[in-house]
């Protein structure tokens, strides 16, 4: 995971589980078989973990027929276990945020469903609000306030914006 917050930022949502359903877990997936066909709209990544989820939690997370058109996202799957967790306060559940590592690839976009791609509606979940933040240190800390977010951005874009100028105070001197 830390070597793909050099491309992303990435939301983990951690629960709790038991040895016994984890033993169980282990049983149902080594008796299932290896090979299974890939399909985006009923088979995908999301489906994997959804399937997993609800193995621990019976239907604590599923698919949005309208939000999502039917297709499992990521983003639903976060939004129906946070929602899952708040109902049942009993489960130990947590979040934190592995941020995009700085430097100058793209910074991450922020999630979208299926139908938020192609109209933005007026419900938008935030997988990362109130989540700790993992930082350089592997300690998870507070999110940072907007304005502590726009200085340290600010620090960050610092030597990108200086970066040009340095070149052409380079090329000048040659």
């Amino acid at each position: 995971m830390i070597g793909a917050s050099y491309i992303r930022t990435i939301y983990t949502f951690e629960i709790e589980t038991s040895p016994e359903q984890d033993a169980k877990l282990i049983r149902t997936l080594n008796e299932r078989p290896q090979h299974h066909r890939w399909n985006l709209v009923t088979a995908n990544c999301a489906d994997f973990v959804r399937q997993i989820i609800n193995s621990y939690y019976p239907h604590a997370v599923h698919r949005s027929i309208i939000g999502d058109l039917g297709i499992t996202t990521p983003k639903q799957l976060a939004r129906t276990l946070s929602k899952y967790s708040r109902r049942h306060p009993e489960l130990q559940t947590s979040t934190f945020v592995i941020p995009h590592v700085p430097g100058t690839i793209p910074r991450s976009k922020r999630v979208r469903g299926v139908w938020e791609c192609v109209y933005m509606g007026h419900w938008h979940f935030n997988p990362g609000k109130n989540a700790l933040i993992l930082d350089s240190n592997h300690e998870l800390v507070a999110p940072l306030t907007s304005a502590d977010r726009r200085l340290v951005q600010d620090q960050l874009e610092e030597p990108i914006r200086a970066a040009p100028s340095a070149a052409a105070d380079a090329d000048k001197r040659q």
